[in-house]
């Protein structure tokens, strides 16, 4: 074995030298002469700055074995190929070009981080294993090599082609990481697996075919291929690996073969240019998240022997416009057809026996949920999916175009996000029968005006179009299209539940009794129209940052309790209101503008339009009367300049 080594600055490299057994002491020299004679060579060779150092060895090197930085440069190396030299490894060396034609012997070739650029690893019958991961190779030959079964190129950047022989049996994890260069691969006769993350973020790839011999693809294997547009499955593919093909988002179709049984989830998570999917009629289930956000998808046909499709299987897919669902679906996951914008109807075979939350909402065109006559566990009246029974109430399609809706007298239950989003109703009538609501079933819908509860419900009832629990001690959902600018909650409610007011942007006053302890998550997200929030509680509530989430609190003024100020402005959240100020001051004796209200009297001189709210939140008066006197009590009036509240 001959070795030059040359370096920019004074270095080291270690040698390792093992001999074949029984063949006797291996002898290393330099120039100077013998340096080392023994069984097994382990030596450290110092390398002054601009010097090029020849080694030379003898006898029968089973192993090999060179390891400095790259500040060492490796300028020639020669095995006499008729030794019986099996492994080699050269690591953190520059060298630019390494050829190994020709070793009987070599069964491991590693050539990890170094400066290569051109590697010949051809015509070695015994080579099994190569490593060439962190270099700069552009040439690359391997062909003849009859053994080789396992290797390892990743983040060989400028790597442009590659031909693997037949003898290569399976692509290894991570094998071609991140060779962003390369665009031309051709896979041997031979590979029956392609491992876990092998041509991750290969985003010059823009083709690959897969011969009949694979078996499976692992998970990550095509992970970010950005620049992937054709590929071709063999006939023997069984399953496609979790997130086998994630954002390859130039690919545009693909043809599944026969063999296939299983889609991994995330399996082409995010392929946004995939307009086609054919699914062989072998596919037994589709993974979570399968297809999410692939948006240039138009139809989609499913099979009769899939059995499930997972949650978020096709969430986001935008563009879809056609969905058949095969005939022994049984399990449809939660958001499954979330944000399909394009689906205008979707028909539930007999077979299924179960529809997660949100399956088939946020759907826009949605117009008809429908299902076939033979289920023995769901119906469809006039579009709007329930139980068999039609005592639970699942989904109203959120595109229809009704702007009224009574729901059947037959619901005892509203579900989850029932009517969240649809944005065409105005009002929704609860019959009395309803002892469950949902969390969130009236969300989002920003049309909605009114929430109608029929008389005779003992669980539930609305006040002025606001949804509360029977007691009025919970409210549940404030309309997010109500026309009302200003709204006093009544002083019968202890809890406001999550979402209550989500993005009711119209109003610019808020009202919370005293009675108020909770104030559940995102309250008052998205009423970004809130210029004042007056609060009675004279210990602030604990909240979290996404009560007033999407609120310009420092815009928004604050009105408390006198004694309570200083409280509020160390609370969490509340502190971050824009003005923090007593309410009480001169309630017996208010002078708003021209009206004065005093001695129970209210004085209206000019004629200015006000209104005039009980405690409760309920309208007593409306108008512009000169003088008004009401019952003693506590009242909430309103003028062009706001809310306060007054005693008569």
């Amino acid at each position: 074995v001959v070795i030059e080594l040359t370096s920019t600055q004074n270095a080291s490299c270690e040698i390792l030298l093992y001999p074949v057994k029984g063949s006797g002491d291996l002898r290393l020299y330099t120039e100077e002469g013998l340096i080392s004679q023994s069984g097994v060579i382990d030596e450290e060779i110092n390398i002054p700055a601009g010097t090029t150092t020849k080694l030379a060895v003898t006898g029968e090197v089973l192993v090999l074995s060179l390891s400095a930085n790259n500040d060492v440069l490796l300028k020639r190396i020669v095995v006499n190929k008729k030794q019986a030299i099996e492994n080699i490894t050269i690591k953190s060396i520059n060298i630019e070009e390494l050829d190994f034609d020709g070793y009987d012997n070599l069964c491991i070739l590693d050539l990890r981080n170094n400066q290569l650029k051109r590697l010949n690893v051809s015509n070695n019958e015994k080579l099994e294993l190569l490593y060439c991961r962190d270099n700069q190779l552009t040439e690359l030959d391997l062909t003849n090599n009859e053994s080789l079964s396992s290797i390892n190129f990743s983040s060989c950047t400028n790597l442009t082609s590659v031909v693997l022989p037949n003898s290569v049996t399976s692509i290894g994890d991570y094998a071609f990481y991140d060779c962003s260069g390369l665009t031309s691969m051709t896979l041997g006769s031979s590979v029956a697996s392609i491992g876990d993350h092998a041509f991750q973020g290969c985003s010059g790839l823009t083709s690959i075919t897969l011969p009949n011999s694979v078996i499976s693809i692992g998970n990550y294997a095509f992970y970010g291929c950005s620049g992937l547009t054709s590929m071709t499955l063999g006939s023997s593919v069984a399953s496609v690996g979790f997130c086998a093909f994630q954002n390859c988002s130039g690919l545009t179709s693909i043809t599944l073969p026969n063999s296939v049984t299983s889609i991994g989830d995330y399996a082409f998570y995010d392929c946004s240019g995939l307009t086609s999917v054919v699914f062989p009629n072998s596919v037994i289930s589709i993974g979570n998240n399968a297809f999410c956000y692939c948006s240039g998808l138009t139809s989609v046909v499913i099979p009769n022997l899939v059995t499930s499709i997972g949650e978020s299987a096709f969430y986001g897919c935008s563009g879809l416009t056609s969905i058949m669902l095969g005939s022994s679906v049984a399990s449809i996951g939660d958001y499954a057809f979330y944000y399909c914008n394009g689906l205008t109807s979707v028909t539930i075979p007999e077979s299924v026996i179960s529809i997660g939350d949100k399956a088939f909402s946020n759907s826009s065109g949605l117009t008809m949920i429908n299902v076939e006559n033979g289920n023995n566990h769901y119906k469809s009246i006039d579009g709007v999916l329930f139980d068999f029974e039609a005592t639970t109430l699942i989904q109203y399609p959120m595109g229809n175009s009704r702007v009224a809706y009574i729901i059947p007298n037959s619901v005892i239950s509203i579900g989850n996000y029932a009517f969240w989003g649809c944005n065409g109703l105005t009002s929704v009538t609860i019959p009395e029968s309803v002892i469950s609501i949902g969390d969130k079933a009236f969300s989002n819908s920003f049309r909605l005006t009114t929430i109608n509860v029929e008389n005779g419900n003992n669980h539930y009832k609305s006040i002025d179009g606001v949804l509360f629990d029977f007691e009025a001690t919970t409210l549940i959902q404030y309309p997010m299209g109500n026309s009302r600018t200003t709204y006093i909650i009544p002083e019968s409610v202890i809890s406001i539940e999550d979402d209550a007011f989500l993005s009711s942007y119209r109003l610019t006053s808020v009202t919370i009794p005293e009675s108020v302890t909770s104030i559940g998550e995102q309250a008052f997200s998205g009423c970004f129209g809130l210029q004042k929030v007056i609060n009675y509680a004279k210990e602030p509530q604990q909240i979290l940052s996404n009560v007033f989430e999407n609120v310009g609190l420092s815009d928004v003024q604050l009105f408390v309790p006198s004694l309570s100020v200083d409280k509020y402005r160390t609370a969490e959240v509340w502190r971050d209101f824009g003005a923090i100020k007593d309410v009480e001051s001169g309630i017996n004796a208010v002078e708003v503008g021209d009206i004065i209200v005093s001695g129970g009297m209210l004085h209206n001189p000019a004629g200015k339009e006000i209104r005039i709210y009980d405690l409760n939140g309920r309208e007593v008066y409306s108008g512009n009367d000169n003088e008004l006197r009401f019952p003693d009590g506590f009242y909430i009036l309103q003028t062009s300049r706001g809310n306060r509240k007054v005693a008569f």
